[in-house]
């Protein structure tokens, strides 16, 4: 019985160890929308933009930002707001 109570013990233990383990996500309050510095266009290519605005969002900072994050941008003309994410993960 004592045996099954230490396990029980370590068990809850690990659980409650477990839900605070947590790795330090990007916290963005805000998005800087900028005027767009030539004609956008729709190509997937990102050297017609003004990448300086960029917010970098990511999970776990720590152990994930060169494997799983992205980078949003936003630009504007007078006619369409412009949005470019570029992507971080171990498939490129």
């Amino acid at each position: 019985m004592k045996l099954k109570m230490q396990w029980v013990a370590l068990v809850v233990a690990m659980w409650a160890s477990a839900c605070y383990v947590y790795g330090t996500e990007t916290e963005n309050l805000g998005i800087r929308i900028l005027p767009a510095p030539a004609k956008v266009v729709v190509d997937g290519k990102v050297d017609d933009w003004d990448l300086s605005g960029g917010v970098f969002a990511c999970g776990d900072v720590e152990n994930l930002r060169d494997k799983l994050a992205v980078w949003i941008h936003a630009a504007y003309d007078q006619e369409n707001l412009y949005v470019l994410a570029r992507w971080i993960d171990e498939t490129r």
